[in-house]
Order: C-alpha cells, then sequence, then structure tokens
C-alpha cells in the first residue's frame, strides 16, 4: 500500500497500525457495517466495483442467504466453538418455515446428518487435535484494526499463541467446508489467510512468526474426508501484497466516488460486456450493466 512520503526527504513513513476494541454486538452488526472493510467485501470489490457499491456503498441491496453459508456456519460453531452456542443459533426442523423471524437459522434433518459427519471427521483426525479447539484457542474471534490507514476487521475461526523455545509463535486456522476435496483449491484463500494474518500481528505485535491452516472437510455425500493444509510464508507474503494493491484501488475509488462494473474492465469491441461475475450476480436483474447491447459471437 501507498504510505505518506515525508516532504523534502526521501523517508517513507508508515502509518502505525491500531487495534480498535470490537464494537460489534452479533454477527448481524459485524456483516452490516460498512466503516471496517473484511476480506469478502475486498474479495467482492475486485469482482465487481459497482456491485460492491450497490450492496456496501447505496445498501441497494438484501443480505443474501444461501444454504451452503448457513451449513458452514454450523460446522465452524460445532467445531470451534462452547458447547450450547449450537443449540442458541440453529434450529433442526423437518420443513423450514419461511416466515420465521426468531433469529435463528434453520436447518433441515438431511442438513443436520451431514453436518455432524463432517465434525466427527474433524474429530477423528488426530492433527486436528493439536489445535485444542474450544480449550485452548481465541475461537471466532473479531479484530477490528486499522492497518496503513485503513480500517479492517476480520472474523477468526482459530487463533492461538504458543511459547516455544523463548519465542512467541502464532497459529490461525479458517475451517472450510468444501463441495469435494478432489478440486480443493488451498491457494485461493491465500489472500484470505494474509488478510487474517495482518489483522492478528496489529492486536499481538510481540509475536515472532505465524503459521496460517486450512482445515478441510468435503460435504458430499457419503464417507467425508478431510484435510490440513498451511500455507507458506511466501505465498502469505504474496497474498498481502495482492491485498494491499486491491486496498489501494478500493481507497481511490472510495475517494472519488467512483465505482467500475465489471463490464467496462472486460468488454471487447464487438463482444458481450457480460461474462460469467455478471450472470452468477445477485444485483443481475435490475443492474443497468447486465443489458445486453450487442449479439454475443461464437
Amino acid at each position: 500500500m501507498k504510505k505518506p512520503a515525508l516532504t523534502g526527504s526521501s523517508i517513507v513513513l508508515t502509518l502505525p497500525n491500531m487495534i480498535i476494541p470490537n464494537k460489534f454486538k452479533n454477527e448481524n452488526e459485524y456483516f452490516a457495517d460498512s466503516e471496517f472493510i473484511s476480506h469478502s467485501q475486498l474479495k467482492q470489490f475486485k469482482q465487481c466495483e459497482w456491485l460492491y457499491k450497490l450492496k456496501h456503498v447505496d445498501d441497494a441491496l438484501p443480505t443474501e442467504s444461501h444454504d451452503y453459508f448457513d451449513f458452514g456456519h454450523a460446522v465452524d460453531c460445532l467445531v470451534t466453538e462452547p458447547e450450547g452456542n449450537f443449540d442458541d443459533r440453529f434450529d433442526v426442523v423437518a420443513r423450514r418455515n419461511k416466515d420465521r423471524d426468531d433469529g435463528k437459522i434453520e436447518l433441515t434433518k438431511a442438513q443436520h446428518r451431514d453436518i455432524l459427519e463432517c465434525v466427527t471427521e474433524f474429530n477423528r483426525q488426530p492433527i486436528f487435535s493439536m489445535f485444542g479447539f474450544r480449550t485452548q484457542s481465541n475461537c471466532q474471534e473479531i479484530i477490528c484494526a486499522e492497518i496503513d490507514g485503513v480500517k479492517r476487521k476480520g472474523k477468526l475461526d482459530y487463533l492461538r499463541v504458543i511459547e516455544k523455545d523463548g519465542r512467541k509463535l502464532g497459529i490461525i486456522v479458517d475451517v472450510k467446508t468444501n463441495r469435494s476435496l478432489t478440486y480443493f483449491k488451498p491457494e485461493v484463500y491465500a489472500t484470505q489467510l494474509a488478510w487474517y494474518r495482518d489483522l492478528a500481528l496489529a492486536k499481538y505485535p510481540d509475536v515472532d512468526s505465524w503459521d496460517c491452516y486450512l482445515a478441510v472437510v468435503d460435504k458430499v455425500s457419503g464417507p467425508k474426508r478431510s484435510e490440513l493444509f498451511l500455507a507458506d510464508q511466501g505465498t502469505i507474503g504474496e497474498a498481502a501484497r495482492q491485498n494491499d494493491l486491491a486496498l489501494d484501488k478500493y481507497l481511490e475509488a472510495k475517494a472519488l466516488g467512483v465505482y467500475t462494473p465489471i463490464t467496462e474492465k472486460t468488454a471487447r469491441p464487438g463482444g458481450n460486456p457480460r461474462n460469467e461475475v455478471c450472470y452468477e450476480c445477485p444485483a443481475y436483474s435490475t443492474c443497468e450493466f447486465s443489458i445486453q447491447k450487442t449479439v454475443s459471437v461464437f
């Protein structure tokens, strides 16, 4: 990211990082907040700046709810959070009630069965026991920090600091449920781990090094499979650089109030300006940029 330079000097000043007390009372406040930017919001900005504007600046799109979000949150809860939290947030039902408004997430019995199988697979693997989920860590910790002048936030599945040979070592684990481990690509999540690492660095500046893991379980029918991935330090460093570049563009768009739709970035002369990003966009039916202006040539 760009750092302010001292006038008349070649010295570059780095803005001090500042931890901000968590101001969010619950998940709804965390996700509704627009003062701080999360990795998922930055990812959406990179996907399409116009979509980011509609959702997080104009507040013109409702919060999306998908079964796979609920599934992943339920697994996270059972793996990392204290017992009892699941019953407070989820309800297992024979049939969902779309008019329910008590804040609980409804899961079908089939979903609940698959969720429990995923949790059983995690618990079956001895390698996962080294993390001490629920007992020796800060699970589902929200960190808010101002890093290089940007207010960032993140909700970490697992964070732990240990002392070994006179050094402090940090461990970050993000729990993932995936359709199939066969097709899982851990490198896709490198920027997310780097985002969490930078937040942890801001909160725990005395930690000497951080190891960032992905704990992944597939949710296909049949026996579940799981895998643990450790991100190389070089991978995390490059991913952090990519985040910084994206944040530079984000700050520029925010300062100018100009958000460029994906169609203008990918349009080819004489071709269809839309692409697969548009087709899967929740704003497609009302977005002015989704209107087809030319014939698609094949």
